[in-house]
């Protein structure tokens, strides 16, 4: 087994200088297909460099190549926020990028280029600032059909499908070339935690028997959700919210407990009725209106 350390330098920021974007090839020196995973899109996502940090210290028998990119975007990465402050673009929204554009589009074209040797990708991303979300896929509806095959074999409970499409997706993009790709969300961006460590190698331990770079592709049981099943829940006061995180990804009613001032009153969170919790917030302090959880429709 070879792992190579590449850096993938891409030009130019305002003073001359490149983007060096890191990356590996992880070769087996056996015969099979080559793989490609990328994270940290977004530099408020980072938590999925640590899963694969730890892919790599693991010991899988391995076959064909695996080219990872664990921080995808630098440029967001180094301030800890979605998007870079250069040109304020959604890297997400600019695949498969421009020779010639803003330097966002240009790591996009770079990447993209090295991405076209793989046969299948694996789009890594977590939630956003104080949002924690139970592992899910996620892709726009009408490509469901082109990842049906990966999708059932990706240890992940639910499949969220959307009904409108997202413009210059990285996944989308891929598929358009005709690699099998989705997107996976788990955990929270900038939160480290050994329970979706775990469960972030399990995912890709499965992708990676469906690729056939692991022997043994195993199925798995997703519940697939569309738009049309889940509900936004928002705050109806300001305070400090205690989280349910136990019952994350669990058919429930109850999110968690308010503590609301100046009285000092606690108060259960409840739902309507009992959905699966996708993602919820853990933040603590929270302003009336902002999310407190996506949750399935009973």
């Amino acid at each position: 087994m070879e792992l190579e350390n590449k850096i993938l330098a891409v030009k130019e920021l305002p003073d001359g200088s490149p983007v060096r974007i890191p990356y590996f090839i992880l070769d087996s020196k056996n015969k099979g297909p080559t793989t490609g995973i990328v994270a940290t899109q977004h530099g408020n996502e980072f938590f999925s460099i640590v899963i694969l940090k730890e892919f790599l210290k693991s010991k899988y028998p391995l076959k064909g190549k695996i080219i990872i990119f664990p921080v995808a975007n630098p440029l967001a990465y180094n301030v800890k926020e979605r998007t870079s402050r250069i040109d304020r673009k959604d890297m997400n929204r600019c695949w498969p990028g421009k020779e010639d554009g803003v330097i966002t589009e240009k790591m996009c074209y770079s990447i993209f280029r090295i991405l076209n040797r793989c046969g299948c990708v694996l789009d890594l991303h977590n939630g956003n600032d104080n949002i924690l979300d139970t592992p899910q896929a996620r892709l726009y509806e009408q490509r469901y059909a082109d990842v049906r095959d990966l999708a059932a074999h990706l240890d992940v409970p639910f499949i969220l499908l959307r009904k409108e499409p997202l413009e210059n997706t990285l996944v989308g993009s891929l598929l358009d070339e005709n690699i099998t790709a989705i997107t996976v969300e788990l955990g929270e961006g900038k939160r480290i935690t050994h329970h979706y460590i775990t469960k972030g190698l399990k995912i890709i331990e499965s992708f990676l028997r469906h690729t056939g770079n692991l022997p043994e592709p195993r199925t798995f049981e997703s519940i697939p959700i569309d738009d049309d099943k889940m509900r936004l829940v928002t705050a109806e006061n300001s305070g400090l919210f205690i989280p349910n995180i136990q019952q994350l990804g669990e058919k429930t009613d109850d999110l968690g407990n308010l503590i609301t001032f100046p009285d000092f009153s606690e108060k259960k969170i409840l739902t309507p009725t009992k959905g699966h919790i996708l993602s919820l917030w853990v933040g603590g302090v929270i302003a009336r209106g902002e999310l407190l959880a996506r949750i399935t429709k009973d």
